[in-house]
């Protein structure tokens, strides 16, 4: 009975440490802010279209996967606003195609969307979208799925209008000590 206090004190001391700590810990894994936002949309006639709205950020290159290729386009100074790209066709005003890649380096049967910030830590991502030819194809023509699909397979749609003039606001990501004992697949 005499190592029972000093083992029950040394837990409650180790306990408290330990939430004293877990969120310093976190913090210096660092959060992550989510700008932007990215869609996909098809014309209804087998051409796609990726599109992006900085909010108010500034981008200096977007890569778009699509038919089996990715195609990266460089802005020829920072972006900012409402841009669209049509792989396969030129790129619009302002922008250079840096990079046709070789047919098969991506998935054939999905699209994806992604920007890279300009002058923004490495903490910032812009939001990216991600939509499969199947899904893409039952849309209403010109209407812009945007991010992902959530779990459920529901996903946020809009009109190109309003995919031009709303943003959302910035995320802000911190993990959480389950999701590092226990990380998503």
């Amino acid at each position: 009975m005499r190592h029972a206090r000093p083992t029950l004190l040394l837990l409650t001391l180790l306990t408290v440490v330990g939430l004293v700590a877990s969120p310093l810990v976190l913090s210096a894994l660092g959060e992550t802010t989510y700008v932007g936002q990215s869609g996909v949309s098809h014309d209804g006639d087998g051409g796609r279209t990726a599109h992006i709205n900085t909010c108010g950020e500034s981008v200096t290159r977007v890569e778009v996967t699509a038919d089996g290729h990715t195609f990266s386009y460089t802005a020829t100074v920072p972006f900012t606003g409402v841009a669209a790209f049509e792989p396969g066709t030129p790129p619009p005003h302002g922008w250079t195609l840096e990079k046709e890649g070789a047919p098969g380096d991506v998935d054939k049967h999905t699209i994806s969307v992604d920007a890279e910030l300009h002058a923004r830590p490495d903490s910032y991502l812009f939001r990216s979208s991600e939509v499969a030819d199947a899904e893409l194809e039952v849309l209403e023509p010109r209407a812009v799925a945007l991010g992902r699909p959530a779990p459920t397979g529901d996903r946020e749609l809009q009109s190109a209008r309003q995919f031009s003039a709303g943003c959302p606001e910035p995320v802000t990501h911190t993990p959480s000590l389950l999701g590092l004992l226990f990380p998503a697949s």
